[in-house]
């Protein structure tokens, strides 16, 4: 290879003339250190080099220039390793890149610090040229560099790229790189300037396009060069300047006609000179016979032979013509990203009926309809044909053809780029069983057959689809079929095939045998013609479907039948073409690229661009039509700027054909939703602002029967249109039309169309069901009854309006025209009994009876009087009729509602005039009517008596069904101890108001009480029973005292209770056994305990009801400042789980508990609480009623109970499972995104990771092993919020607590029992990777155990859990055979080094792993054996803070494991001098004042997979204080002892440093030094190790996740006797 070198004194000047004429710069005159280690010339096509010294550190004041040059192809150059001093912009020390011959060339780059690079050349030359200051060095930098390919345009435009160019004068000078227009504008600036001899100048360019200059005979991209250009017609434009006189007219045929320019325009292209050829649009080729495409003279010119069919060319990669029955393509370069101004045309033409065309992947840059890049299809043989739709974004789509031809057409512009799309077609004759048997276009030969396109067989005069010449060859045999053809019976307006049932059938004259039968003979006016082929589509004016001649028709993308009005996708022409006989309906907006008309059963949708960032300003409408029943729409996934009331950006979801319809909500933040529509019409608005921009939604909807098991009465296909724009009941009598009905059930559903009364009232007759219903008809009026929010203002609620919609209530408001029930028009959010004086609001009641239950709205007593009357009705309001025995909502029809006094208006009329007594008038629940019955805030059951709960009446009501229970233990008395309060009862005065006596309390102490002040508890305990309030420990936040013992009785009277602890500073020992607050649930202290809280844990719980009890206890040794706790009432529905043991059936028998129930039918469902048979199994009886069953089922789950292997695990299988379904079941080992059960070994991530997990998230995982197993839990990756009361992690061994997991706290836990439990809380505000966890199953302890450190591993298996596996120790071996253990009388044991006995050691995620087999030898007896193969495989993990081991048991019928763990061994010790060989073993060390120290940290057993950095080094005169007098020597890896001197940190299995010795003031003698190190992977480049921080900015690093930490400490050093003397006497002086 020669390198030919030009040396010129002015760089402008030079130049080579000849074929390579563009300007070579010149080599400067430059130093060059001809030492490979430091620069060089590099001439092979592959190789390395290195920084000076590499891997040692390089020298200051290194200059080295590296001359890479090739004879071919372009360079391209990796750094693997690089570790430069760092700047942000690399001014100390640095490697530059150069994009040429030497460094007067383009920069494409410089490098330093800690990180990877790679550079490409765009030529055959690259200069590198290293460079370092007088300061700080490192280990350098390692370069691979190789040749790779020849000059490419690809990132280079612009450029000259050696021996062809990327500049856009190429296309002039005609050098063009081969793939220039793939990559580069094809436009031509102005010619630059000439270099030397002027050989061309720039008047000889007459235009910036590219010229036939010097390009004479060649082809030059839009244009040509060749003297075929004169008859295509795509000369370029200096063509007839330059080549004319060197070049001869194309030979011409027998007939010597010469080609003119006009034959040459009116006829292009031709066949002429080209028999054999394709020309594009259409053929030369002899198989355009039989592809039916041939050119115009094709017959003039070429041959007439027909062969067969050719095999089909692969033009997949940009463009070309498919001809097979089925295929794919894709977009150039799929799955990379497309190029830019791409435009590929596919021509689909598999000659055969219709085509369908499905993009299973889109990826395209999404524009306004589709702006900027796209995909279009067009139904038809070219782009000029109609256009189905258009493609971009992530959304796919499916098109189907109108007859055998499909054209598809990818453009793309200049800005950017992604993967592009995958499509598949398929052909089909969806309307005709016959198959083709012959492919030829032609009856010649092929009479009685069909064709595809057309055909040749004698029905063909039946269907109207008669090849060409089939009365050339076949009429005179043809019979008229016999067999029965595509019918228009129900079909008018469709296009069937094989024939047509359109109007415009009459016009193509294609129409079916029974048209005139069937559909309308008038036929309009026939377009005008072009030519004999007058029959042409392209001569339609427009390019999109058009309703001429096709009126009542729907034409695929669009309709032009009258319904069109009615579903809003009326064809553009259709007013024009169709309106005498139709009424005027709004035209349909083009939502294709941004919303969208949906018709399908199913289907889904996204916003613009998911899941990159919507635009803003978008304004996107979908409209769902699917044409059947109930839809069902649900967002999966939500990312939406979130402001108050969605006023920002949201999806809006209206219950209707259009915005105008009922809204049924908003989405916006990160809220799913899930909507249901009344009828067969949902409208979804997506709108955004100019501000934030998210990633935006993803929708799916589907059709289903919701509500009713009886089919829609819809008649779907009926081609009759409406006649007005809104759905009418003239002749749709008892018809459901889907946004209204005109069924007499709408009067009872409030959804009657609005002239039903007009048309359809008087057949019309009350139906016998329920009332209408609110499900899913919040924020409506359904006519009898509403379900708006004011309703209960107004009182006319239907009756299910509390359970599906919000019970807040406002003031009246004020009138807006009509709709004077509109909910925005709501100013204030409480009930009122302004105009519902007699009736019970829900939360509140306006009925006389609520001065009873003390449970009246906030003005009562203003609007109605406190004496009760039964309240006027001054409209109509819920009926008895049909109802009597029924609750009505807003009012009773129950023979209850006389004693509550909230009866209906009619109830006397229509009900029972039986009524019970009027309750007594006093104020507090009474016992009347409700024996046996728990009260809330007291009771009536017999069990009152016991603990002291009973309502005020009690005594009267209930006593003779009544006995005392038997007391079985003492139980607090009031005995000697009136006026005190016990704890769980009070024999104190006001007991009796509280209802909390003891249940002596009337024998011992004064029956008449005066109602009392409440006592102030807040201090050390009390009664607490407002909705919300918080309470602290005595103190607070000052020292809480000794022997302290506090009860709180939190009774708020309702729903479920949350208790939070906001702070806690507790004095922490085992289980909380010093101090400690607990927390029951229940009235009392021996109520099930919920948990303890002590230490720094903060907690929350729930009650399973409305009473929780909380203790603090204190004993007399530590003392903090206590805790800070709140509490507050929260729905029964919560979705929120505690994160406590699972509910008690004790004193729960008969009750549903939520997440498991005590109800006696649970053991039929399988979901028993765990104490269920201890506490209610003797009552039960199996119910009777027929449940779901498993037969047909298998592997569903059916609400109550599931058919799914897995219930076997999770303990809710039917009760004919095992009847039906297979009894092999495994247990689940994957968990779903958000907590889940896990069996055996696994792992499981928070949500989204590695994303960012999602605000607000409360994820739950119960990890289980066999009975005879423990699990080891394990985190690998920990990323939280900083902010350990924000975002956690606690892990619980059964339901005992284990611990809290923070922010970078990685952690392993063991259990005790086969069962643990992880749960993972974040809140509203800071968000972050998460976590990732793996989990085995294990042996516990008394079975086998495994320890090790970086020097030995041991191994320990118990001999009796071997001697139950049939083993003994003594045929027990390793990897090694040669490794035998020392057996004992209990235990066989192993112990070796850790690199010993066949340790594998490999990297694994980021540690160190050494790997074993323990095994043994089996006793055989012949072909048998007794003995279970045994195989251990044992690992020690290197995590990053400790070493873990595992050991895993292999055997047929399952796997174990062992687990234990270890830590780094490292040490420190002083040496003599800077050599580092003699250590120093002097105890204490002795020095003098700025002597020299050296001091080397290192592991004790060395690896070469493992590197220590040195962090922090702080002295301190006491080995056991280096807080208070302290001086740091180095900090966070930054010197500040100005002699300090690191030798290596960060890149050895040791680190060195040296300083120089002082002493600390004030007679200290002795210095001590405590050091920290960080433990790397040598291979982890992104580890602390290797990344040093920048101490110029000091600024201090994250530790990162992948090293392990140790702190050690050296000492003492002191002063030799005459230093001190010395400094003594010098602090005398200064006395």
């Amino acid at each position: 290879m020669w390198t030919l070198v030009v040396l010129c004194s002015v760089i402008a000047s030079c130049g080579v003339r000849g074929d390579n004429w563009w300007t070579t710069l010149a080599q400067p005159e430059e130093t060059v250190t001809s030492d490979a280690s430091c620069g060089g010339y590099l001439h092979s096509s592959s190789g390395t080099f290195y920084s000076p010294g590499y891997p040692d550190n390089y020298p200051d004041h290194s200059e080295c220039i590296w001359y890479l040059r090739f004879g071919s192809g372009i360079v391209q150059l990796n750094f693997p390793f690089i570790s430069i001093e760092d700047h942000p912009s690399c001014m100390y020390d640095a490697i530059y890149v150069y994009d040429g011959f030497n460094t007067a060339y383009r920069l494409l780059g410089k490098v330093c610090g800690n990180t990877t690079a790679t550079f490409y050349s765009t030529g055959v030359y690259m200069t590198v040229r290293f460079k370092s200051d007088g300061s700080i060095s490192s280990s350098g930098f390692r370069a691979d560099y190789r040749v790779v390919a020849q000059g490419s345009c690809r990132y280079n435009c612009g450029y000259q790229v050696g021996s062809c160019s990327c500049s856009s004068s190429c296309e002039y000078r005609g050098n063009c790189c081969s793939d220039y227009y793939d990559y580069c504008l094809a436009s031509t600036p102005e010619t630059p300037s000439t270099p030397g001899d002027n050989w061309w100048t720039v008047d000889d360019v007459v235009t910036d396009q590219p010229s036939c200059r010097y390009n004479c005979g060649s082809h030059m991209g839009s244009c040509s060069c060749s003297s075929s250009c004169q008859y295509y017609g795509n000369c370029c434009h200096d063509y007839h300047y330059e080549c004319l006189e060197t070049t001869t007219v194309p030979v011409t045929t027998a007939d010597n006609r010469e080609p003119t320019h006009d034959y040459f325009t009116d006829f292009y292209p031709s066949c002429r000179y080209n028999c054999g050829s394709h020309m594009g649009m259409c053929s030369c080729e002899n198989s355009c016979q039989y592809y039916g495409n041939c050119c115009h003279d094709y017959y003039y010119e070429c041959s007439e032979t027909t062969p067969e069919a050719p095999s089909t060319p692969d033009y997949t990669s940009c463009g070309g013509y498919l001809y097979g029955y089925s295929g794919s393509f894709t977009s150039p370069n799929y799955p990379s990203a497309y190029p830019h101004y791409a435009d590929c045309i596919w021509y689909i033409r598999p000659g055969y009926s219709v085509i369908r065309l499905w993009f299973s992947s889109v990826n395209i840059e999404s524009c306004g309809n589709c702006g900027c890049d796209s995909v279009s299809v067009y139904d038809g043989s070219s782009t000029s044909s109609s256009l189905l739709g258009k493609v971009c974004g992530r959304n796919t789509a499916t098109f189907y053809s109108t007859g055998s031809y499909l054209t598809v057409r990818f453009r793309t512009d200049s800005s950017a780029s992604y993967s592009g799309f995958r499509a598949f077609y398929e052909n089909g004759d969806y309307f005709s069983t016959e198959s083709p048997v012959t492919e030829q276009p032609s009856c010649r030969y092929n009479c009685g057959w069909n064709l595809g396109s057309c055909s040749c067989t004698s029905s063909c005069q039946y269907n109207g689809n008669c090849c060409p010449d089939y009365y050339d060859h076949c009429s005179s045999t043809t019979e008229w079929p016999t067999t029965e053809h595509p019918s228009c019976r129900y079909n008018c307006g469709w296009n069937l095939g094989s024939c047509s049932c359109t109007s415009s059938c009459q016009y193509y004259g294609n129409c079916c045998p029974d048209y005139y039968d069937e559909c309308s003979a008038t036929t309009p006016e026939a377009p005008s013609t072009t030519g004999d082929n007058w029959w042409t589509v392209d001569d339609v004016v427009t390019d999109q479907p058009s309703c001429r001649y096709n009126c009542g028709s729907h034409m695929g993308s669009c309709s032009c039948s009258s319904s069109c009005q009615y579903y809003g996708n009326c064809c553009h022409d259709y007013y024009y073409e169709c309106s005498e006989t139709t009424p005027e309906a709004p035209s349909t907006p083009d939502y294709t690229s941004c919303g969208d008309y949906l018709y399908g059963y199913s289907g889904s949708f996204t916003s613009p661009n998911y899941p990159s960032a919507y635009p803003h300003y978008a304004d996107c409408i979908w409209y769902i039509r699917p044409g059947y029943s109930v839809i069902r729409l649900r967002f999966s996934s939500v990312n939406i700027e979130s402001c108050g009331n969605c006023g920002c950006d949201s999806v809006s979801v209206y219950d209707g054909s259009s915005t105008s319809s009922r809204l049924l909500g908003k989405v916006c933040g990160r809220n799913t939703a899930t909507f249901y529509s009344t009828g067969s019409y949902l409208t979804v608005r997506f709108r955004t602002d100019s501000s934030a921009s998210y990633s935006g939604f993803q929708a799916y909807y589907e059709v289903g029967d919701f509500f009713s098991t009886e089919s829609p009465v819809t008649d779907y296909f009926s081609t009759e249109s409406p006649v007005t724009e809104q759905p009418s009941c003239r002749y749709n009598c008892g018809w459901d039309l889907g946004s209204c009905s005109c069924t007499s059930s709408c009067q009872y559903y409030g959804n009657c169309c609005p002239d039903y009364h007009d048309h359809c009232s008087s057949t019309t007759e009350w139906p016998t069901t329920e009332h209408p219903s609110c499900r899913y008809n919040c924020g409506w009026n359904l006519g009898s009854c509403s379900c708006t929010s004011s309703c209960q203002y107004y009182g006319n609620c239907c009756p299910d309006y509390y359970d599906e919609c919000s019970a807040t209530t406002p003031e009246a408001p004020s009138t807006t025209g009509d709709n004077w029930w509109t909910v925005d028009d709501v100013v204030t959010d409480q009930p009122s009994c302004r105009y519902n004086c007699g009736s019970h609001m829900g939360s509140c009641s306006c009925s006389s009876s609520c001065q009873y239950y003390g449970n009246c709205c906030h003005d009562y007593y203003y609007e109605c009087p406190t004496s009760t009357m039964e309240p006027e009705v001054t409209t109509d309001q819920p009926s008895c009729r049909y109802n009597c025995g029924s609750h009505m909502g807003s009012c009773s029809c129950s023979s209850s509602c006389q004693y509550y006094g909230n009866c209906c208006h009619d109830y006397y009329y229509e009900c029972s005039e039986t009524t019970p007594e009027a309750p007594s008038t006093t104020d507090q629940p009474s016992c009347r009517y409700n024996c046996g019955s728990h009260m809330g805030s007291c009771s009536c059951s017999s069990s009152c008596q016991y603990y002291g709960n009973c309502c005020h009446d009690y005594y009267y009501e209930c006593p003779t069904s009544t006995m005392e229970p038997e007391v079985t233990t003492d139980q607090l008395s009031c005995r000697y101890n009136c006026g005190s309060h016990m704890g769980s009862c009070s024999c104190s005065s006001s007991c009796q108001l509280y209802g909390n006596c003891c249940h002596d309390y009337y024998y011992y102490c004064p029956a008449s009480t005066t109602e009392p002040v409440s006592p102030d508890y807040t201090s050390c305990g009390g009664y607490l029973y407002a909705y919300s309030r918080s309470f602290t420990s005595p103190n607070y936040p000052s020292a809480y005292p000794h022997y302290a013992d506090c009860i709180w009785y939190i009774r708020p009277g309702y729903s479920v209770i949350r208790l939070q602890f906001s702070s806690v500073n507790i004095e922490s020992c085992g289980n909380c056994g010093c101090d400690s607050v607990s927390v029951y649930d229940g009235s009392s202290t021996s109520s099930r305990l919920l948990g303890k809280v002590c230490g720094r844990n903060t907690a929350t719980f729930y009650s399973t009801g409305s009473y929780l009890t909380v203790r603090f206890r204190t004993d007399s040794s530590v003392s903090y400042s206590g805790f800070r706790a709140s509490y507050e009432v929260v729905d029964n529905f919560s979705t929120e789980s505690p994160v406590t043991e699972q509910p008690s059936c004790r004193y729960n028998c008969g009750w549903n508990l939520g997440s498991c129930s005590c109800t006696s039918s649970c053991q039929y469902y399988g979901n028993c609480c765990p104490d269920y048979y201890d506490h209610c199994s003797s009552t039960t009886e199996w119910p009777t009623t027929a449940q779901p069953s498993c037969r047909h089922n298998c592997g569903w789950n059916l609400g109550s109970c599931s058919c799914s292997s897995s219930c076997r695990y999770n303990g809710n299988c039917c009760p004919d499972y095992y009847d039906y379904c297979s009894s092999t079941t495994e247990w689940p080992t994957t968990a779903t995104p958000c907590g889940g059960y896990l069996f055996g070994s696994g792992n499981f991530t928070s949500p989204n990771h590695p994303s960012f997990y999602p605000d607000n998230t409360y994820c739950t995982w119960r990890l289980r092993a066999s009975s005879d197993q423990r699990i080891f839990l394990a985190f690998t990756y920990l990323q939280l919020e900083s902010c350990c009361e924000c975002d956690y992690i606690k892990v619980y061994d059964g339901s005992s607590y284990m611990g809290t997991m923070c922010n970078n706290s990685l952690a392993t836990f063991h259990s005790s029992s086969n069962s643990m439990t992880v749960v993972f809380r974040s809140d509203s505000r800071v968000v972050a990777r998460g976590f990732r966890a793996e989990f085995i199953s294990s042996l516990p302890t008394s079975s086998g155990q495994v320890t090790c450190s970086s020097d030995n591993m041991n191994i320990v298996v118990q001999r009796s859990y071997l001697n139950s596996l049939g083993y003994d120790g003594d045929n027990l071996y390793l990897n090694n055979p040669s490794c035998r253990p020392q057996i004992s009388s209990s235990q066989v044991i192993f112990r070796f080094p850790i690199e010993g006995c066949g340790n594998d050691k490999k990297i694994e995620n980021g540690r160190v792993v050494y790997t074993n087999t323990l095994r043994a030898d089996t006793s055989s007896y012949g072909e048998i054996t007794r003995q279970v193969h045994l195989k251990i495989n044992v690992a020690c993990q290197m995590d990053q803070d400790s070493v873990s081991q595992i050991m895993y048991l292999v055997e047929h019928t399952g796997n174990s494991s062992i687990v234990g763990t270890g830590k780094f061994n490292t040490s420190m010790n002083f040496y003599t001098s800077g050599s580092f060989y003699y250590q120093v073993t002097q105890v204490p060390y002795k020095v003098t004042l700025n002597q020299n120290l050296y001091v080397q940290v290192d592991l004790s057993r060395q690896s070469s997979n493992l590197v220590i950095f040195l962090d922090t080094c702080v002295t301190s005169p006491s080995p056991h204080d280096f807080e208070n007098r302290s001086y740091y020597l180095v900090r966070n890896g930054c010197p500040v002892d100005s002699t300090y001197r690191p030798y290596y940190t960060g890149l050895r299995p040791y680190a060195r440093f040296t300083f120089k010795a002082f002493q600390f003031l004030r007679a200290a003698e002795s210095v001590y030094i405590q050091c920290k190190v960080l433990i790397c992977q040598a291979s982890d480049s992104n580890s602390r190790c290797h990344n040093p921080p920048n101490c110029r900015n000091r600024v201090a690093r994250d530790l990162g996740t992948e090293h392990d930490s140790q702190t050690l400490v050296l000492g003492p050093i002191q002063l030799r006797a005459s230093e001190k003397k010395e400094e003594g006497t010098k602090e005398q002086d200064e006395a």
